[in-house]
């Protein structure tokens, strides 16, 4: 954590206190892995504000266990988010509040099937083999240069 990181997440304590919502939202920070999941599982919702364009795992261990996902990063395109893949501050507001409120269980649901289905290291394994073989960069049970 350099002094910039420091520096931005008390910015972001003292907005979320002059909010009034201390009590509604959790900094967790740094957390062992053997502790990710039973962490993700116990979230309401993941606020995932990103501006990179690639597909964190974070994305994908959150949906696995069923948590609904808010991102605004271009890689989550890659995912059915639906209105859960947001552009501005107000959708993710309004996203937060539905889930909140209602919560979609059906949506969650399929997503959690689609991360399972479409994004399991197994399938991953398998894609790359084929995409390999297709390429004639493998042979056998061996990967040529």
């Amino acid at each position: 954590e350099t002094k910039a990181d420091e520096d931005y997440l008390e910015q972001l304590k003292k907005q979320i206190a002059t909010k009034g919502l201390t009590n509604a939202v959790d900094f967790v920070g740094p957390i062992p892995h053997s502790e990710v999941n039973s962490n993700l599982c116990r979230a309401k919702v993941f606020v995932h504000a990103s501006k990179t364009g690639s597909l964190d795992k974070v994305l994908l261990e959150a949906l696995a266990v069923g948590t609904p996902v808010v991102s605004s990063a271009a890689g989550a395109k890659a995912l059915p988010l639906g209105n859960w893949q947001i552009s501005s501050k107000e959708a993710f507001a309004k996203e937060i509040l539905k889930i909140l409120g209602q919560g979609n269980q059906a949506d969650i649901i399929r997503l959690q099937q689609h991360v399972r289905q479409h994004h399991s290291l197994m399938n991953l394994i398998e894609d790359i083999c084929f995409q390999l073989a297709q390429n004639g960069k493998i042979s056998g049970n061996y990967v040529t240069d």
